[in-house]
């Protein structure tokens, strides 16, 4: 008699054509899209040394980054007294760590956005928890001061990028990994190999560095579910995936 999980198996199998995912990821990896000069600017933050004119440069060399960074240091979200009109100004009131954090906050909502209107509940969830991972992951660093040097914000809001490509690109693959994380009461990661043969980590560490992102981002979006394999920062992984983990329940 076959089990439970070798029935489901089968009829995915069954109903899902056969396509050679990892071909296809590095195509998508040609599609999906990150700002050069948002991801220069992420990697220019990683430099402590680096000059506050520099950040300021490059933001305003993309007109429509400078003025949503200008819109929301302006919003009553700050309650600022004084009224911000330059990215210099922004950067002494805010600091770095938040104009990043609002950088890659803009980018990522204007991404799902774009993304096919028939997905807007799935992609709601994923924005959703993307966001309040980074909030926890920020929370929890400045409470115990964590030595994460400020990017545990941008790593939670990173960690699940790999999933938006499954989302949109996969969709019948993806409702079969709800399908199986909700039967057989198994993690994403295994619904996903069973179903698409490759994690959404490794499609998210695929496009990171297809983004030339920072190598902390990278681990994190690549091992946040197997932090003892992390090579460069286990401290923000194992954070992350903490957080990560609140944020679910």
């Amino acid at each position: 008699m076959m089990s439970l999980k070798n029935i489901s198996l089968y009829n995915i199998r069954k109903e899902l054509p056969m396509r050679d995912i990892r071909t296809e990821i590095n195509r998508i990896n040609e599609v999906v899209s990150f700002p050069p000069v948002v991801a220069e600017i992420l990697q220019t933050m990683t430099n402590q040394n680096v000059a506050t004119k520099k950040i300021t440069q490059l933001i305003e060399s993309d007109q429509a980054l400078t003025a949503k960074i200008l819109h929301i240091a302006n919003s009553p979200f700050y309650g600022l007294s004084t009224n911000i009109n330059s990215i210099g100004s922004a950067l002494t009131m805010l600091g770095l760590d938040e104009i990043g954090h609002l950088l890659l906050t803009c980018q990522m909502k204007a991404r799902l956005a774009s993304l096919n209107s028939d997905q807007n509940e799935t992609l709601w969830r994923l924005w959703k928890h993307s966001v309040v991972t980074a909030s926890i992951s920020r929370l929890i660093a400045n409470r115990f001061r964590f030595p994460t040097e400020g990017k545990e914000y941008t790593a939670g809001l990173l960690h699940d990028m790999g999933k938006l490509v499954v989302i949109q690109y996969f969709p019948k693959e993806y409702a079969m990994v709800e399908s199986l994380i909700q039967d057989l009461s198994i993690t994403d990661i295994d619904a996903e190999m069973q179903t698409l043969a490759i994690s959404h980590t490794e499609i998210g560490y695929q496009l990171g560095q297809k983004w030339r992102l920072p190598k902390e981002y990278l681990d994190v979006m690549q091992y946040h579910h197997s932090i003892r394999m992390s090579q460069n920062n286990m401290v923000l992984t194992s954070l992350v995936r903490f957080a990560d983990l609140l944020s679910e329940l």
